[in-house]
């Protein structure tokens, strides 16, 4: 037998024993030496005085070293016989706890006489085997010995007292049992095993073949017979010889006054065991429209059925009992019952099972389920179930305050009742400890707010507070391993002695003493009928609703909710349902890679597009998304827009940190300054610098699982509600859980709205170029431009470009050289566009004062063109061997517009660089 912890012994220490000291010499000695030469330095004779203190003060310090080791042997024995008294005392009663429950699962006479039942069934078959107690005799006690006994008797023989405890009954396996020796001494023991074979159900006929009494010495044991022989050497002691040897045991016997008094209580035994058949022909009940009652049958006693009303009873009510003692099917019947008496306008019940999840699912069918919480829906549903109770009770208290009544049956229209079933409530609270504080409210305010719990566990001791115990006035015990487990629910030790084959037999009490009952099982049958009965009626409102899917596709949600782009959350409000987009929308989508930023912009895009938007993509290419965005900030649009902005962080890499700066100041402004004509949705995974400004100015912050717990609370998360487990795609929209839909494509017309970049091929007309390389004179000639060096050639190489020029001219220079013509630049932009090659924004500001600076390129692949307009458009290089066979290659000047070309360029070669005026200080500073 495995013992609790705290079953274990401490042996007391052993007596110190005190050291002999011998007779200190030393101290005789020393003071007759000091003496001598003190006498031979001062020739005093009072100096010889000195050599008697040596024996004086070694024969005191010998003495008193005596007398206190004589004290200490004296206290050290008073200190030990009394820790062997008191640790002898606790053996006792720890043999006495072992004893009462070994005796308690293999029942003797005193046992059985006082209701104890076997907790062994009869197995099928003639020749089963079957576990008789033959007698008793000293076992393992199984305690453990903490601390060495040494060689001291004392504590030698406390932990041979410790190592066994006597009057344990001995068992035996076997088909059939033989006792052998005289006729008087056999048969009390032939009588004491009779009744135990009574108890366990065998019939008189059953008995009369397996146990036998034999008469002499010499017995006939075969293979699976066990022996008991009562002709031991030592009177009173018997042998029992069986397959697993021999023992030398106390046998038991039954005097006649016992034997008497089991035949008084048989038939009380048999009237018990019959409840199983009467439980099993039990009838759910009719309906009861009575208000201010929750009457149902639980059980079946010897006196009738056992009615429970949770309202006159209650208000709540504990259920303990072991695994495998029938408590799920306790509740399931206990719900049954209720649901077959009150309609679902007048009782709702809510499961909690945390037991595996399978307890409650024969009852969610019925109208009256007001939702399932089970501990395999997630580390969350515990809390959401928490926030819902919160509510029901908030919500109940309201109405209890409008009408000013203090209890839910006075009002006009009152609400169900709701009983709260928790199965495994030990469980619930070990996971989930915050949970007390709320059942303990539910415990104190329950019966005014017709609320009531069912609380079922193994240990109800340990798993609720004496505060809500106090209020449970319904106690429920089905079988328990231990009596205190019983004590603590009916205040009995009944329930412990149930057997183990009654499954869904109990104890129940409701204030006027436990009273044994047999729960009926509901069968589906029974749930049928009860489902008949009330399929007219309205299913009862979800008190919490079920959890959110890991994944819902938009396509299934589209028809009946074509602007939805989530389905939202909100357990404290006892709400479930689509999240709607609307228009003017300022979103921002933060979360970490992987949890889902692109689902949920697609998830956006959609509920737009369905509601008419325009649909514009920000292009991952930095100048394309520059130029995009002062295109809307720059125009305004008679037709509603969205823009999507997908990963804005990768963007800004891919931008300088002047112009990142530049480009979030841009992007606030635009979200501050735009109407509801134009909607914004974007994703970041951190909103650190420059990134602040756009969070906020973003409306509708939604919050993706981040990578960690830092970046949530940058993005202005709840410290409560981080989850670092998140699915992809589930987020907080402030305190909302919601999970987007799932889109696996863009929306069709998705666009990057005005067009803003072209090829070189494309263009027409005359250039100013401005470059640092060589690569773009020969783009150009290879497109038609008659490529001209900001210094002129001569006249002859003039007269052959203009004739073979097919676009117009190209007047090629550097930065420094066209810085150098002073305003030329600037004044050719009323007869051509200008071409920028590899030049920065410092440089171009000092080309072109005033204006406002190009977009960001990709010096390898991109040129800028400024238009006269002052606008951008970026110019992608051409394939030279596919231009020159393209539809643009024969395409030719007039001779006019060849003759203004050459003379475009001609001014801008023969015009003079002009100094620039030198200003006084008054000058600069107006």
């Amino acid at each position: 037998m495995q013992l609790p912890l705290e079953y274990r012994v401490q042996l007391p220490e052993a007596p110190a024993e005190p050291q002999r000291r011998p007779f200190p010499v030393i101290m005789l000695i020393a003071p007759v030496v000091v003496a001598v030469v003190m006498f031979s330095l001062t020739s005093s004779k009072h100096m010889l005085l000195f050599a008697a203190l040596g024996p004086v003060l070694s024969t005191a310090s010998w003495l008193e070293t005596r007398r206190s080791s004589r004290r200490l042997i004296r206290r050290e024995r008073a200190r030990l016989e009394r820790e062997l008294r008191e640790a002898k005392k606790h053996i006792d009663e720890l043999h006495d706890v072992i004893r009462a429950e070994r005796r308690r699962r293999h029942p003797l006479i005193p046992e059985l006489l006082q209701g104890i039942r076997p907790a062994r069934t009869v197995p099928d078959g003639r020749d089963s085997k079957l576990v008789w107690c033959v007698g008793t005799a000293a076992t393992s006690s199984g305690i453990t010995i903490e601390g060495a006994p040494g060689r001291h008797e004392a504590l030698l023989e406390l932990a041979r007292h410790a190592r066994f405890t006597s009057g344990c009954p001995i068992t035996t396996s076997s088909a059939e049992l033989v006792v052998v020796g005289e006729p008087v001494a056999a048969r009390a023991t032939v009588a004491a095993l009779r009744v135990q074979g009574q108890a366990m159900g065998l019939s008189d006929d059953e008995l009369d073949r397996r146990i036998r009494r034999v008469a002499g010495t010499n017995g006939c044991r075969t293979s699976g017979c066990a022996e008991l022989h009562l002709d031991t050497p030592v009177l009173g002691f018997a042998r029992l010889i069986d397959d697993d040897g021999e023992r030398i045991v106390t046998p038991e016997r039954a005097s006649v006054a016992e034997l008497a008094r089991w035949r008084d209580i048989a038939g009380s035994v048999a009237d018990s065991g019959s409840l199983l058949e009467q439980a099993a022909q039990f009838d759910l009940g009719t309906p009861n429209n009575r208000r201010g009652s929750l009457a149902a049958p639980l059980g079946v006693s010897s006196d009738g059925h056992v009615v429970v009303d949770l309202v006159a009873d209650g208000p709540h009510a504990v259920i303990g009992g072991t695994t495998g003692s029938g408590k799920s099917e306790l509740l399931i019947t206990w719900i049954a019952g209720l649901a077959a008496r009150h309609s679902p306008k007048e009782f709702v019940f809510l499961g909690l099972d945390f037991k595996g999840g399978a307890t409650f699912d024969p009852l969610i069918e019925l109208p009256h389920c007001a939702g399932v919480v089970t501990d395999l829906d997630g580390e969350d549903e515990a809390q959401r179930c928490a926030e819902s109770l919160a509510a029901e009770i908030v919500r109940r208290e309201r109405l209890l305050r409008a009408e000013r009544r203090r209890d839910v049956d006075e009002l006009t229209f009152p609400p169900p009742r709701l009983v709260v079933v928790v199965d495994e409530f030990q469980t619930l609270l070990t996971r989930h400890p915050r949970l007390q504080q709320l059942f303990a409210d539910l415990g104190a305010r329950g019966r005014s707010l017709g609320i009531h719990l069912i609380l079922c566990t193994q240990r109800p001791h340990a798993a609720a507070r004496d505060a809500l115990m106090a209020n449970c006035s319904i106690r429920v015990c089905l079988r328990v391993t231990a009596n205190q487990e019983s004590q603590a629910v009916i205040g009995t030790d009944d329930a412990a002695s149930i057997p183990a084959a009654a499954r869904g037999r109990a104890f129940i009490d409701v204030g006027n003493g436990p009273v044994e009952a047999q729960a009926p099982l509901c069968t589906p049958r029974n749930r049928e009928e009860i489902a008949e009965r009330w399929h007219d009626a309205t299913a009862c409102a979800r008190l919490v609703h079920p959890a959110l899917p890991t994944m819902v596709e938009g396509a299934s949600v589209r028809d009946s909710s074509p602007a939805a782009y989530a389905i939202g959350d909100r357990p404290d409000e006892q709400w479930q349902g689509m999240i709607q987009f609307e228009p003017g929308l300022r979103a921002i989508v933060l979360g970490g890679s992987g949890s889902g930023k692109t689902t949920a912009l697609r998830a956006l895009a959609h509920a737009a597009a369905n509601t008419g938007q325009d649909l514009i993509r920000m292009s991952t290419d930095p100048g394309t998304a520059w130029l995009q965005l002062r295109q809307l900030q720059a125009g305004a649009s008679n037709h509603p827009r969205m823009l999507i902005i997908d990963d804005l962080d990768a963007l800004g890499h891919r931008l300088d940190e002047a112009r990142r700066h530049e480009f979030a100041e841009s992007l606030a402004a635009l979200l501050r300054s735009a109407n509801d004509d134009l909607s914004v949705a974007l994703t970041l995974q951190r909103p650190n610098a420059p990134w602040s400004n756009v969070l906020a100015n973003c409306t509708t912050r939604l919050l993706l699982r981040s990578n960690t717990k830092q970046d949530y609370l940058l993005a202005g998360g709840d410290p409560a509600l981080w989850n670092e487990r998140a699915v992809p795609g589930r987020a907080l929209l402030g305190s909302t859980h919601i999970h987007f839909l799932h889109e696996s494509v863009w929306p069709e017309g998705t666009s990057e709205g005005i067009t803003v970049s072209c090829h070189l091929a494309n263009l027409r007309g005359d250039l100013a170029v401005v470059t640092r390389g060589s690569s773009i004179r020969s783009q150009l000639e290879s497109c038609g431009w008659l490529v001209r060096e900001l210094e002129s050639p001569s006249q002859d190489d003039e007269a052959r470009h203009t004739r073979c020029a097919s676009r117009g001219v190209a007047v090629l220079g550097t930065p420094e050289q066209w810085i150098a013509t002073g305003g030329a630049l600037a004044a050719s932009r009323t007869r051509a566009e200008i071409l920028l090659d590899q030049v920065s924004a410092g440089e171009f500001r000092a080309l072109l004062r005033g204006h406002e600076a190009p977009p960001p390129t990709n010096h390898r692949s991109q040129y800028i063109l400024y238009r006269a307009d002052d606008t951008y458009r970026l110019v992608e290089p051409s394939d030279v061997d596919k231009v020159g066979g393209g539809e643009h290659a024969g395409i030719s000047h007039s001779a006019r517009a060849a003759a203004r070309l050459t003379t475009a360029s001609t001014e801008l070669r023969i015009r003079p660089a002009r100094p620039r005026p030198k200003q006084s200080v008054e000058a600069m500073r107006a």
